[in-house]
């Protein structure tokens, strides 16, 4: 941990005057998401479906709402699920029976155009984000999978004819930059970002900091490390 870092100019983008360093660094995780939903062409007009509600998933609502599209998200905590409504998830949905009911009804009325699978690590979410796809829908892969192999439905895929994009960290392309991008979402959407900002700590409090961060029962969304902060 550096309260400095020394990076070429070429990859330094100006932040607005009006956003704090605090809500600046959310800049990062939401380019993500932004890179994501570039590469899959997510219009205005549709309908996304996140499933998880970590940072990543949290900003991919911020990113899609910029576009124009309607968000429902599938959240596994009680203070994740509070945070999705908070940024303007049209719907959150969680593990109960009636959520899951709600699931198949999406799927068979074919509302979803693009669903987000945002958490990665060794859970099987990809199939629940390929799922509740109408035919011809968009899949974009955002989570980091660090188990080996996980489960998918071939066949669905076929079937549905679904498109499958895995996407990861963020570029410029097409004449665009996701981390201008980024930052113009977080301009946009200031207060809901700032929102994601649950915990702070100085660089003595690293390995409370990475508790806090690991252990949901605190309800942390985003920790930061704030050299200012005693």
């Amino acid at each position: 941990m550096s309260q400095l870092v020394n990076v070429p100019a070429h990859i330094a983008y100006t932040a607005p005057e009006a956003i704090d360093a605090e809500v600046v660094a959310l800049a990062e995780p939401l380019a993500c998401s932004v890179h994501g939903f570039r590469k899959i062409g997510l219009q205005g007009h549709e309908t996304v479906f996140v499933v998880g509600a970590g940072t990543i998933g949290l900003t991919a609502i911020l990113a899609a709402r910029a576009i124009g599209a309607k968000v429902i998200v599938l959240a596994r905590h009680p203070h994740q699920q509070e945070a999705a409504h908070r940024l303007g998830a049209i719907e959150v949905l969680g593990e109960d029976e009636t959520s899951q009911q709600r699931v198949q009804e999406l799927t068979r009325i074919n509302a979803i155009d693009v669903a987000v699978e945002t958490v990665g690590g060794r859970a099987e979410t990809l199939w629940q984000a390929q799922r509740v796809l109408r035919p011809k829908g968009r899949l974009v892969v955002l989570g980091v999978f660090t188990g080996g192999l996980v489960s998918i439905n071939a066949l669905h895929l076929a079937i549905k004819e679904i498109e499958m994009v895995g996407s990861m960290t963020y570029n410029a392309s097409d004449g665009h930059v996701d981390y201008k991008i980024a930052l113009d979402v977080v301009h946009e959407y200031l207060t809901e970002t700032k929102s994601l900002v649950t915990h702070r700590f100085n660089l003595t409090q690293a390995n409370e900091a990475f508790r806090v961060a690991a252990d949901k029962s605190t309800e942390s969304l985003k920790v930061h490390f704030n050299p200012t902060v005693h």
